[in-house]
């Protein structure tokens, strides 16, 4: 896994050089988006609670809104793609040790996703376009729990990052001289996910936090993100 991630890093590094290789030039196009949708994410790992493991598995239907970025040089195909996303839990569902933990009790309202990878076109004619992208993605989100346990109320704060891979596709419209519409999804599929953990636990005589970070086993997760987006030509 760590040489997969040495890999992703190496292929930004690769694509951010390009893009400095793109601007150096003026005939480049950049179609910058705004787009809206809707998400449905599913994760499954080992989470780690007192000392101990349990399955768990966490659903989520997100409203998506991302600032997707395709830049082509000149007349070239392949290019820099860019999108950075912002999802809110619109409904969560988690299942640790075949239990449902309550809606209230696991918070996790905001997540950010970056992804950084090769664009690609194809001219279908005069309007209409196909657009497609593949590269690294990193999630980064938060979430709070509380436990009641040994006669210890518990809040876990808990920051989670992942790492996989993010695929876009799009057919775009075009509705004026600079201004595109499109239609299309972008699929996400993790297999990394580190989580630091800070516990805070209240007794009848004193409260103490302790810190955790650790990877997490067995991960696996994916997201789904139909979505409508318009973009502008600089």
């Amino acid at each position: 896994m760590k040489k997969i991630v040495i890999a992703a890093l190496v292929m930004m590094l690769v694509c951010s050089a390009s893009v400095f290789a793109i601007y150096s030039n003026s005939n480049i196009k950049d179609y910058t988006g705004l787009s809206i949708g809707g998400s449905y994410v599913k994760e499954k790992y080992d989470f780690q609670l007192f000392g101990g493991t349990v399955p768990e598995v966490d659903k989520a239907a997100q409203l998506n809104i991302a600032i997707p970025d395709f830049i082509f040089m000149g007349e070239s195909n392949v290019g820099f793609y860019f999108d950075l996303g912002l999802l809110i839990n619109l409904k969560t569902s988690y299942v640790r040790g075949g239990k449902s933990v309550p809606e209230d009790d696991a918070k996790s309202p905001l997540y950010a996703d970056l992804t950084l990878g090769v664009a690609y076109k194809n001219d279908l004619g005069s309007k209409v376009s196909i657009f497609g992208a593949l590269g690294p993605q990193f999630t980064y989100f938060s979430r709070v729990n509380k436990y009641y346990y040994d006669s210890q109320y518990h809040q876990v704060e808990t920051t989670y990052m992942t790492f996989g891979v993010g695929a876009d596709l799009e057919v775009m419209y075009k509705l004026g001289r600079d201004v595109y519409m499109s239609l299309g999804g972008k699929a996400s599929v993790y297999f990394l996910k580190w989580m630091t953990s800070a516990d805070t636990e209240w007794s009848y005589w004193h409260e103490h936090t302790s810190t955790q970070s650790y990877e997490t086993n067995n991960y696996f997760g994916y997201r789904l993100t139909p979505r409508l987006t318009f973009y502008y030509v600089f």
